[in-house]
């Protein structure tokens, strides 16, 4: 691995020991690899029935809608300031290489996103009992905590994210 993203990652480390938040909570990040951005020949929509083992509309899912270069769909993301959960409208996209979020569908005006290289790590969490479809998204600026109302739409969008950060 890259010395330099090594040092990354233990500053990332030393910042979270020091937050209270990771005090209160330990985050794992299971998988820390190699980014694939950079390989526009991954077609999601392939890639995301080889992770599920079947087309995700089989599952009946409208309200996720993935071809070849992106995926989007309604998510809640938590905010990073006032902790509250909000529903936005979520685009993963390979071409641009970027995973942005809008207040609504068909918006103009991203609220804030990143760029699909950020991304360390993507881990779900099964420790939620309000909250059971629950991920969280790593990069090297912040901790995006995501989640769904159900479990098989959280499972299009790991799958979705896999194809930048494979789990182990």
């Amino acid at each position: 691995m890259d010395l330099a993203l090594l040092d990354v990652i233990e500053d990332m480390r030393r910042e979270r020991s020091r937050s209270r938040l990771a005090a209160k909570r330990a985050i794992k990040i299971r998988s820390i690899v190699h980014n694939r951005v950079g390989a526009l020949d991954v077609d999601l929509r392939a890639h995301v029935i080889d992770v599920l083992g079947k087309p995700h509309t089989e599952e009946g899912l409208p309200d996720v809608v993935v071809d070849e270069y992106s995926c989007s769909g309604i998510l809640w993301k938590k905010g990073n300031i006032h902790h509250n959960w909000s529903q936005r409208w979520c685009l993963f996209d390979l071409r641009e290489r970027r995973f942005g979020y809008y207040a609504h569908k068909g918006d103009d005006k991203e609220k804030g996103g990143f760029m699909l290289s950020e991304v360390l790590g993507v881990e779900r969490i099964n420790d939620s009992k309000n909250y059971p479809y629950l991920m969280n998204v790593i990069t090297a600026g912040r901790t995006y905590h995501i989640r769904t109302d159900k479990e098989a739409i959280l499972n299009v969008w790991l799958a979705v994210f896999d194809s930048v950060v494979p789990q182990e």
